[in-house]
């Protein structure tokens, strides 16, 4: 069997999470979207911005330095919406997962690798 001296996969570099990128991402919040199963609003987390971003950044980096999510970011709400056809049909029917607010602002724009 041949040895293969290095991985076809390319490593990436740290990965950082900034302050400023969570801040930017809480203040583009839609506040008019629902709360997810946290109850907590996307008005909640865009007025308290500037206190949270900093508490949320070490979150942030702690989970992806981690590589492990934290247990409430993975409940969601799901909610069975009609699409077409007999109403009776449980087929007829797609899932929508509503997540938490604060998974959600988990995102790329405050990540850059070094």
């Amino acid at each position: 069997m041949p040895v293969i001296d290095s991985s076809p996969i390319p490593v990436i570099g740290d990965i950082k999470i900034s302050t400023t990128g969570v801040l930017k991402l809480l203040t583009d919040l839609k506040v008019h979207k629902a709360a997810g199963p946290d109850n907590v609003t996307a008005r909640v987390l865009k007025s308290c911005a500037n206190s949270i971003a900093p508490f949320f950044q070490k979150l942030f980096q702690k989970s992806v330095s981690s590589g492990c999510l934290p247990a409430a970011w993975l409940d969601a709400n799901i909610t069975p919406i009609y699409k077409k056809g007999e109403r009776s049909d449980p087929a007829n029917y797609r899932p929508v997962s509503l997540t938490s607010n604060r998974k959600q602002t988990s995102g790329e724009p405050c990540i850059y690798i070094t």
